[in-house]
């Protein structure tokens, strides 16, 4: 069979959620997130992946606009729960509302793919990081 060019498409999503003060950043969430959606099928741009070139005294600022430079690489952002009571979050997903990007939850982008397992395995992800949240 000959795939056209819509069957090997695949969607660019910016993962975007709460990092600062949540313990490791929010980082194995991050990851694991963007795992689980790469096997879902999409193309994932992963704001706590990347080379590890800040500065000492890097700022909010400074990480705000890397990772806005992140996202503009995106088609479309997914947002990570609790992403309205994250600053940085907040600022990202308004912006890409702003220029006209679409903006889903993680979850809804996972569930689009038709893959149960892969829902469950979100599921799970997320109950630990509740976790490791209420643990800390």
């Amino acid at each position: 069979k000959t795939l056209t060019c819509k069957e090997i498409d695949v969607t660019t999503l910016y993962l975007s959620g709460p990092m600062s003060g949540w313990e490791d950043n929010n980082y194995p969430l991050f990851h694991e997130v963007a795992a689980i959606l790469r096997e879902a099928g999409y193309a994932v741009v992963n704001p706590a992946e990347g080379p590890d070139d800040a500065p000492a005294d890097a700022t909010w600022q400074w990480w705000m606009r890397r990772a806005i430079a992140a996202m503009m690489t995106a088609d479309a952002v997914a947002g990570l729960p609790d992403w309205t009571t994250s600053q940085g979050a907040r600022t990202e997903i308004d912006l890409a509302l702003n220029l006209g990007m679409t903006v889903r939850a993680a979850r809804d982008w996972i569930a689009e793919s038709d893959d149960p397992e892969a829902l469950r395995r979100y599921d799970v992800a997320i109950s630990r990081a509740v976790l490791r949240e209420a643990c800390e």
